[in-house]
C-alpha cells in the first residue's frame, strides 16, 4: 500500500501495488492480481535490452483481462547508466516505446538511489483520478 498526495486537486489516494513477476511460472497466477487494477505501471530495466521484449505481450496479457488503464512506463535502474555515454537503451527509445504502448508518461528512475519513484506514483495517480470518478460516500 502507498498512499499519494495530489495537492492540486486536494485528494489523497491510497495504491495497492503489486510487483508481478514475469516468469513464465507466475502466468497461471497473474490474471487474479490483474482484476481491480485501475491502473498500471509497466517497468524495464535500463541495463538490460531483453527486459523490453515482453513489455507488449505483458500490455496484451494485461488488457485481455481488464481492457485499458491509464499507464505509465518506467525504465529501472538509472543509476547504473546516467553517466554512461554508450548506455543500452538510450531515452530516446523509452519515448519511443512509451508511445508504442500507448503509456501516458515514461520516467527513468533509480530504486536503489529513491530517484523520480515517488514521481512515477504521483503521475499514475494523476492518471487514476482523472479517469474516474471518485465514488462518494
Amino acid at each position: 500500500m502507498k498512499r499519494i498526495d495530489l495537492p492540486n486537486k486536494k485528494k489523497k489516494i491510497t495504491l495497492q501495488i503489486w510487483d508481478l513477476g514475469g516468469e513464465a511460472k507466475f502466468e497461471g497466477i497473474r490474471n487474479s492480481f490483474y482484476a481491480g487494477a485501475n491502473g498500471i505501471i509497466y517497468t524495464f530495466d535500463l541495463t538490460r535490452r531483453f527486459s523490453l521484449m515482453n513489455l507488449s505481450k505483458w500490455k496484451t496479457e494485461i488488457e485481455r483481462v481488464i481492457g485499458s488503464k491509464p499507464s505509465v512506463l518506467v525504465g529501472n535502474k538509472l543509476d547504473l547508466v546516467k553517466y554512461d555515454n554508450e548506455r543500452p537503451i538510450p531515452e530516446s527509445e523509452g519515448e519511443k516505446i512509451k508511445e508504442e504502448l500507448g503509456c501516458s508518461y515514461y520516467l527513468e528512475t533509480s530504486a536503489k538511489e529513491d530517484v523520480r519513484i515517488d514521481k512515477a506514483f504521483l503521475k499514475l495517480s494523476e492518471l487514476i483520478l482523472n479517469t474516474y470518478k471518485p465514488l462518494d460516500y
